[in-house]
This record gives structure tokens, sequence and C-alpha cells, in this order.
């Protein structure tokens, strides 16, 4: 029983700060603060180095 209590409590941790990030994305989305961009560009190279 205690095996299952942990895997709940685990469980809602990662839920609760899942939805603590979203909203927290959420309200930097509505105050207009620019997200950070996905690294993916980032990584490729630039068109001015020939290949």
């Amino acid at each position: 029983m205690a095996a299952v209590a942990a895997v709940l409590i685990a469980g809602f941790s990662v839920l609760s700060a899942t939805v603590a990030a979203l909203g927290l994305a959420g309200a930097l989305r509505l105050v207009g603060a620019p997200l950070p961009r996905p690294a993916v560009p980032t990584l490729r190279p630039p068109v001015s180095v020939p290949a």
C-alpha cells in the first residue's frame, strides 16, 4: 500500500509541476513576455558558412 501511495504522490507532483509550468507560460504569454523558442533552429548552421 505504501508503494501505491508513493506512486500516486509522485504522479501528483509531476502533474502539479506540469500545470505550474503551463500556467507560468500562459501568464508570460498574457503579459507579453517573449517565450523561449525551441533550440532546434539554433542548431542549424549559418547560411553563409559552406556545408
